[in-house]
């Protein structure tokens, strides 16, 4: 499973933006060839369906140790599992804004 930070995401749209902007003000002198952004998209793709299977296993878990368990314990996995949901969530986030720049980069 790939796990990507927000911050990682936030980095690749900016660098995204970066290129996008270089290519519509300067043409001739910044060329991105489009099928290794092809490439990129289709990997961050696969990246964010990997990242939105995450967040089902985990909302799964969350589901069986709310309805099967009780307790303090408990209660603290609940909060991490929760956590790691609401992480993984703005992660995938994170990466589609990655695949919108990269298309409208194309």
């Amino acid at each position: 499973m790939k796990l990507f930070s927000a911050a990682t995401a936030l980095l690749l749209l900016a660098a995204a933006n970066v290129a996008t902007a270089a290519v519509a003000t300067q043409p001739s002198r910044f060329v991105i060839d489009k099928k290794v952004i092809r490439q990129l998209i289709n990997t961050e793709t696969n990246s964010l369906n990997q990242g939105r299977d995450i967040v089902n296993r985990l909302q799964s878990v969350l589901s069986t140790v709310n309805s099967s368990f009780q307790g303090n314990g408990v209660n603290a996995i609940r909060t991490a599992q929760e956590a790691a949901i609401r992480y993984q969530q703005q992660a995938n986030q994170g990466m589609a804004k990655v695949i919108e720049a990269l298309k409208a980069a194309i």
